[in-house]
């Protein structure tokens, strides 16, 4: 099971931003994230867990919970 804490981590670790105020149904682009900042979140992901998302897959994702509801599916 992926949690919202874990993906948070990866976040504050990988980025650097703070975003612990952050809810599931918090945007990407809410918190400052980019086409290129979500691949580079996907490939964190991928190194720390073996979760590979492609880039379409990537592209339907638009929230925190997206990013773990998708992590968690893998994982299961």
């Amino acid at each position: 099971m992926f949690s919202l804490n874990e993906l948070k981590t990866i976040i504050e670790t990988r980025f650097k931003m703070d975003v612990s105020t952050t809810s599931g149904d918090t945007s990407l682009e809410d918190i400052g994230f980019d086409s290129l900042s979500q691949l580079d979140l996907a490939q964190a992901i991928h190194k720390q867990h073996g979760i590979k998302i492609s880039d379409d897959d990537m592209e339907s994702i638009s929230t925190l919970d997206d990013v773990v509801n998708y992590v968690s599916g893998k994982l299961s």
